[in-house]
């Protein structure tokens, strides 16, 4: 079949595909359960400790807290909501975060993961997620 649309060179078709029964598409779907980034000027002017001071004030912990050893499930939660925050809607790296609260990138990695997977499955996630969005910038989102 793709011989007749002339794209055998460009594409390739697996029958294992059909496999899962999900219709396959070569255009990026938007994803709808994804936090919008701020934009880029905003990103921009966002340094570590506001976005830390922000969690720490919605969640009740210090900033001590969420860069020491604690694993208080309140203050592992800030942790975690923080890293996702720095890391997926304003774009720093990882391995920057990690050394803000004194932890490797992987550990990071693990934790932007799990709150990314709470959003994406869990409608109250999202709202949270967007709600200390726009207190990063409050009145602009």
């Amino acid at each position: 079949m793709l011989k007749e649309y002339g794209l055998a060179d460009t594409l390739s078709y697996d029958p294992a595909a059909n496999l899962t029964g999900k219709e396959i598409s070569i255009l990026k779907q938007p994803e709808e359960n994804k936090v919008q980034k701020l934009p880029k000027w905003q990103r921009d002017h966002l340094k570590l400790e506001k976005i830390l001071d922000i969690v720490c004030r919605q969640y009740g912990v210090t900033p001590g807290a969420v860069c020491g050893p604690s694993r208080e499930q309140q203050t592992v939660l800030a942790r975690q909501l923080f890293a996702y925050l720095a890391s997926e809607l304003v774009g720093y790296a990882k391995a920057d975060i990690g050394r803000f609260v004194g932890r490797d990138d992987a550990t990071i990695m693990r934790a932007v993961a799990k709150i990314k997977e709470k959003v994406k499955t869990g409608p109250k996630w999202r709202a949270l997620v967007e709600e200390l969005r726009d207190a990063m910038w409050p009145g602009e989102s």
